[in-house]
């Protein structure tokens, strides 16, 4: 993403990205679907809307949780970030 990415091209590149990380797994996905999370979760054109800043940031702190190395994930399996 460019560093004046839109909100909504944030959010759809974060859906498509949290889809392949379902579908197989990967460490660095992980990391670039965090970076996601928190752009979006603090990105300008969220400022009004609370139900998307308070779940991208939720999310992020249950998703940097999940780390591999981490005790465990409250995250549902293949979501969060996982080793190959």
């Amino acid at each position: 993403m460019g560093e004046q990415a839109s909100a909504e091209q944030l959010y759809c590149a974060l859906l498509y990205l949290l889809s392949r990380q379902a579908r197989q797994p990967e460490t660095d996905l992980a990391d670039v679907i965090g970076d996601h999370l928190r752009r979006l979760s603090s990105h300008g054109e969220t400022q009004h809307l609370t139900v998307l800043r308070n779940s991208c940031s939720r999310l992020l702190m249950h998703w940097e949780h999940g780390r591999p190395g981490n005790s465990s994930s409250s995250l549902p399996a293949g979501l969060g970030p996982q080793l190959h």
